[in-house]
C-alpha cells in the first residue's frame, strides 16, 4: 500500500517520553526522502514509563527477563506511512498511529529502548531478513508465505474492502468482479495466493484476468481510482474508512464491502513480525503484548483509533487465516 523513501534518522523512545505524556501516543521523526541510511539503531537508555492511549505503562521485571541478549540494547523498528489508522505523520511529521503506540507500550514492558524508522512497504520483509531491524509493526498481515522469513505475534483481524466511484457506476459488488478491470493496490500489501485465485476464476468464467496496478502508497491507489485510472482500489477496512474521508473527504468515492463479512475480503490475522532465529523474541513480545491486553492498555490503544471491532482479545503466535473466494 508506498513512494520511494529513504531509510530516516533514529530516535529512541527515551527521547520522547516526556512528549509522549503530554500526547498520549509515541512519535518518532519522519524520515527525509535526502536522508542517508542510518548506520545505528542505538538508544541511550531504557524506557522508565509511557503514556499510551491514557494508561501509564510502566516496565515488567518478569517480562524483561524474558528479552534476549540481541535486543537489551534495544529494539529497531520498521513501519511503513502513511497507512491511517496504523500509522501515520502528524503535522510536524512525527510517526503516530496506533502500530507506534503499541510499538512503544511493548518496549517499557520489555525495559528497553526503541527506535523506529518508515520505509517502503514493499521493501520491509528484505530489510528484517538482512539483519537492518528487529521487529516489523506496519499493519502486516500473518500469512504462509510471510511465515517461511518471520514469525507473527497477532493482535488484530483484519479484512479488505473495495473503494470505487461515489454511486459505484461501474456496479462492482465484489472482489470476483474485478474480472476485465483495473485493480489499484499498494505494492507488497495484497495476499498473492488470494489474487492468484481470483485470477484462476476469471479464467474459469471466460473472462479477462484482472489488472493489478501496484503503487508506491495507499493514498496513492485512492487517487489513481478519482482519477479514472484505476476501477477499484483493494485495501484493508479501516485504512480505506479513513482514506475515504481524509483524501477524498467522501465526495466522489464510496466502499464497497461483502455482506455478513465483519472483516472484508480475505481477512488475516495482522501481527508484530520477527525474524526467525532470534532465541526468545517471540516468547519475550507475546508476555508483553499479553499483559498489555490483561491490564487493558491494548483495548485503550484500539479504542482511541476507533478500530476496536477488529482487537484480538487474546494474541496468537503464527495463526493465519485462510477463508475461500467470495
Amino acid at each position: 500500500m508506498k513512494m520511494k523513501r529513504s531509510f530516516g534518522t533514529l530516535v529512541s523512545i527515551a527521547a520522547v517520553v516526556a512528549m509522549t505524556a503530554a500526547c498520549g501516543g509515541g512519535s518518532t521523526s519522519a524520515p527525509s526522502s535526502e536522508t542517508a541510511p542510518s548506520e545505528s539503531a542505538s538508544a541511550s537508555a531504557a524506557p522508565v514509563a509511557v503514556d499510551v492511549a491514557g494508561i501509564s505503562v510502566t516496565p515488567d521485571p518478569a517480562i524483561a527477563a524474558l528479552v534476549p541478549e540481541a535486543i537489551k540494547d534495544g529494539m529497531r523498528a520498521v513501519t511503513s506511512a502513511p497507512y491511517p489508522p496504523f500509522e501515520s505523520f502528524d503535522e510536524n511529521q512525527n510517526l503516530i498511529g496506533l502500530d507506534i503506540d503499541l510499538g512503544n507500550a511493548l518496549a517499557v514492558k520489555l525495559g528497553v529502548p526503541i527506535t523506529w524508522e518508515s520505509i517502503d512497504y514493499n521493501g520491509i520483509i528484505p530489510a528484517v531478513q538482512a539483519g537492518k531491524y528487529d521487529l516489523v509493526l506496519a499493519a502486516m498481515g500473518d500469512n504462509a508465505d510471510r511465515e517461511k522469513v518471520l514469525d507473527f505475534v497477532n493482535y488484530s483481524t483484519q479484512g479488505y474492502v473495495l473503494i470505487v466511484k461515489k454511486g459505484n457506476p461501474d456496479g462492482i459488488v465484489g472482489i470476483t468482479n474485478m474480472c476485465g478491470r483495473k485493480l489499484a493496490v499498494e505494492a507488497g500489501n495484497h495476499n498473492k495466493s488470494y489474487f492468484d485465485a481470483i485470477q484462476v476464476e476469471c479464467k474459469n468464467q471466460g473472462k479477462e484476468p484482472m489488472q493489478v496496478i501496484e503503487l508506491p502508497k495507499a493514498a496513492d491507489a485512492v487517487l489513481a481510482v478519482k482519477s479514472g485510472n484505476a476501477d477499484a482500489q483493494y485495501l484493508g477496512i479501516s485504512t480505506a474508512l479513513d482514506l475515504v474521508t481524509t483524501v477524498d473527504d467522501g465526495t466522489s468515492l464510496e466502499t464497497v464491502a461483502p455482506e455478513g463479512k465483519k472483516y472484508g475480503w480475505d481477512p488475516q490475522n495482522v501481527g508484530i513480525g520477527l525474524p526467525k532465529g532470534v532465541e526468545g523474541l517471540t516468547d519475550a513480545l507475546l508476555a508483553a503484548l499479553n499483559s498489555l491486553a490483561a491490564d487493558g492498555t491494548l483495548a485503550a490503544i484500539f479504542a482511541k483509533y476507533g478500530v476496536s471491532d477488529i482487537m484480538i482479545d487474546t494474541p496468537v503466535v503464527n495463526m493465519p487465516l485462510s477463508e475461500p473466494l467470495a
